[in-house]
């Protein structure tokens, strides 16, 4: 299985550039091309999180606009600058998505387990691995724990919080 990664787009709507320096539409666009060029082909893309910047809707729009030209299938989880009831109504038609609460999903592809956490805190940049969010994706390793997986967040949780988790599995 083939995949890639892309993460903190910051998609500006009206043609502005991220930190009125980085031509975040551009550098989409070429990604984009480069990722429907690729061979072997890929199986799937995980753009995990900062898809926009402000959390806007038009920015959705222009990034769906913009990554729906991808040959393959993607899954998006949110970052920081994502507003997760504009990022919900942007992708309606991705029913891996929750309908409330974080958006994370855990879904299977070819025998691979995919998992999207969500570490956002709304209104904060920071991200947290907070105990909800380990006792789901528990579970979830644990319903599926002879699959391989792979987990994508936009936030890695702390090392003292990671470690302490990790070994009490």
């Amino acid at each position: 299985m083939i995949f890639a990664q892309l993460t903190d787009i910051h998609i500006k709507a009206g043609g502005k550039f991220a930190y009125n320096c980085v031509d975040t539409l551009s550098h989409l666009r070429k990604a984009v091309a480069h990722l429907n060029a690729f061979r072997p082909r890929l199986d799937f893309v995980v753009i995990s999180g900062d898809l926009v910047d402000l959390g806007n809707a038009d920015e959705y729009e222009l990034f769906r606009q913009e990554i729906d030209q991808l040959t393959m299938p993607f899954y998006v989880i949110p970052g920081n600058h994502d507003h997760r009831d504009a990022m919900r109504e942007a992708f309606a038609d991705h029913d891996y998505l929750t309908n409330e609460g974080a958006l994370q999903f855990s879904i299977e592809k070819d025998g691979l387990r995919i998992i999207g956490l969500d570490t956002t805190i709304p209104g904060k940049h920071d991200g947290h691995f907070d105990a909800d969010k380990q006792t789901w994706l528990r579970a979830e390793l644990t319903a599926h724990k002879d699959q391989p997986t792979l987990v994508f967040m936009h936030h890695p949780p702390s090392r003292p919080a990671l470690s302490t988790w990790m070994t009490s599995c």
